[in-house]
């Protein structure tokens, strides 16, 4: 799939650098998850943040103790593409 994740870096803050199993490469801002969402709270430890890695089964951006992103949703962070049509609000494909 175009979302599978080949490779990540933690790159310049709170950001990574992807790229995607279609040739795709962009930088996500991750700050607004960061210090949003509890679910990403471990991350505001840079050593933590750091760890970033692709999960080799999922494809999928990891962190130590199972924090993950959707990779649908990273590459619309990545890229600006607009999220798949089934994640959009009104979406009959859900």
């Amino acid at each position: 799939m175009k979302e599978d994740v080949v490779s990540v870096v933690a790159v310049d803050g709170y950001s990574i650098r992807v790229e995607f199993a279609d040739g795709a490469i962009g930088t996500a801002d991750l700050r607004t998850l960061v210090r949003e969402h509890p679910a990403y709270r471990a991350l505001k430890d840079p050593a933590v943040f750091g760890g970033v890695f692709v999960h080799p089964e999922l494809k999928a951006v990891c962190w130590a103790g199972g924090i993950d992103i959707a990779p649908e949703t990273l590459r619309h962070l990545a890229t600006g593409e607009p999220y798949p049509s089934w994640m959009q609000a009104g979406s009959r494909d859900r």
